[in-house]
């Protein structure tokens, strides 16, 4: 059994970044869609032209401000869970993981040989 002892804080905070990004641009898709079919049919209700253009670009701006946002809280939850989680395993010290060490085997890989011109068949080489 392997013991992982601690894990990178900065590694750990930097792949809960990216993670919140990709979530934040799901999620405001979602909002941005949403946002605007609820937009555009209230709008529909109460006035007569519909959805103005600033209610429809609030609704699309989800896009770019839910990444950035999900991705700053991402960084800043992952660096402070990954020092509790560090501060953890340093009290019950370390923690247990069984890893598979089975080497995949492939086929044997040919080098190219080096290259050995032949005299014979160069027309440049005087005999």
């Amino acid at each position: 059994m392997a013991r992982i002892k601690r894990l990178g804080v900065l590694s750990t905070a930097l792949f809960s970044m990216i993670y919140g990004v990709f979530i934040g641009l799901i999620s405001g898709l979602i909002m941005a869609i949403f946002f605007y079919f609820i937009s555009s049919k209230l709008s529909s209700l109460f006035l007569a032209y519909g959805a103005t253009p600033i209610e429809i670009g609030f609704s699309w701006l989800s896009i770019l401000i839910f990444p950035i946002i999900y991705g700053i809280l991402g960084f800043i939850i992952g660096l402070i869970s990954t020092l509790i989680i560090n501060l953890i395993l340093k009290i019950i010290k370390g923690l247990e993981v069984e890893i598979d060490t089975k080497e995949f085997k492939s086929a044997p890989v040919q080098m190219p040989q080096q290259y050995q011109p032949n005299p014979s068949n160069n027309p440049n080489i005087r005999r």
